[in-house]
């Protein structure tokens, strides 16, 4: 009978700790240039993680890796039941495919996941954050 007791005790407590502590599953998702000054896009680069709570456009996240990214908008995938959040962080100007390197390698050093995409592709919702 205490057994019984204790494994209900247990099951509640679980139970509490996943509605007062969700998990959020998102997946934050960066533009990497070639060339900064054409805004000629070179790959994209996504990262998954989890957080305690909703992620907001505007809020600013302190990874591991050191890194610091600012979500800049947010989106609900229903099926596959994660936000996709792009993010901002401010990029070095550079014109040459060495740049453009050096940034992808930290990337991936960073574990992140990179996609390219082919040469020439320019970004048409280019903003200035």
């Amino acid at each position: 009978m205490t057994s019984y007791l204790i494994l209900i005790l247990i099951a509640q407590v679980l139970i509490g700790w996943k509605i007062f502590f969700p998990r959020y599953r998102i997946i934050l998702v960066s533009p990497i240039y070639r060339n900064t000054e054409t805004k000629e896009l070179g790959c994209w680069a996504n990262l998954s993680m989890k957080i305690p709570f909703v992620p907001y456009p505007g809020l600013v996240l302190h990874a591991r890796d050191g890194g610091i990214y600012k979500i800049s908008s947010v989106e609900w995938d229903r099926s596959a039941r994660i936000f996709r959040c792009d993010v901002f962080y401010d990029t070095p100007i550079y014109t040459d495919n060495e740049g453009y390197e050096h940034i992808k390698k930290n990337i991936v050093d960073w574990k992140w996941t990179v996609r390219e995409v082919p040469p020439g592709h320019i970004l048409k919702n280019w903003k200035e954050e």
